[in-house]
C-alpha cells in the first residue's frame, strides 16, 4: 500500500479511481476509463 495526497481533489471516496503523479492524485476517472487504462497497461507488459 502507498500513501498519496488527495489535497488537490474534492469529493473523493474509498474505491474511486484517480490518476496519480509523484504521490498526488491529480484527476478522478470513472470506472470504465480506469479499467480500460489498466488493460492497456497490462497489454503493454506493465504490471500496475
Amino acid at each position: 500500500m502507498k500513501t498519496i495526497s488527495t489535497a488537490l481533489l474534492d469529493d473523493l471516496a474509498v474505491g474511486d479511481y484517480v490518476i496519480l503523479h509523484v504521490g498526488y492524485a491529480l484527476v478522478k476517472v470513472d470506472e470504465d476509463e480506469a479499467l480500460r487504462t489498466l488493460e492497456l497497461l497490462r497489454a503493454a507488459g506493465v504490471q500496475p
